[in-house]
């Protein structure tokens, strides 16, 4: 059985509209405003939190994401964007540097894939 393993490495600026289309899409939709910061806090699990200006008041106001949430909405955004994803592939996201990526995994538990990485890297 053919196994597949992608990462899809998002731009902060990705994320944040990722975060806002998930909450507007959820019914929650973040207050208008200007994100003037994106935190990734931890690494595994992932939490994120946006601080976003808000518009005329100025007031500045905090939104976290739990790692679930986040991964909902990079599906989503890839789903908005037609960028295909297996449907029955696991998914979850992971910090790389200032940013998150999504990884995708078909026919390698998730728990396996740095194991399954480091194969790849070494087989070539």
């Amino acid at each position: 059985m053919v196994a597949e393993l992608r990462h899809l490495v998002f731009s902060q600026q990705e994320v944040v509209t990722a975060v806002f289309e998930y909450r507007a899409y959820k019914g929650q939709p973040l207050p208008k405003g200007t994100v003037k910061g994106l935190k990734i806090l931890g690494d595994d699990p992932i939490q994120l939190q946006l601080e976003i200006v808000m518009d005329g008041s100025g007031q500045v106001r905090l939104a976290d994401l739990i790692d679930a949430d986040v991964t909902e909405a990079l599906v989503l955004f890839c789903r908005n964007r037609k960028i295909p994803l297996p449907k029955s592939a696991e998914k979850a996201v992971r910090r790389i540097g200032g940013t998150v990526a999504l990884m995708v995994s078909k026919n390698i538990p998730l728990g396996n894939v740095d194991t399954a990485r480091q194969m790849l890297l070494t087989a070539v």
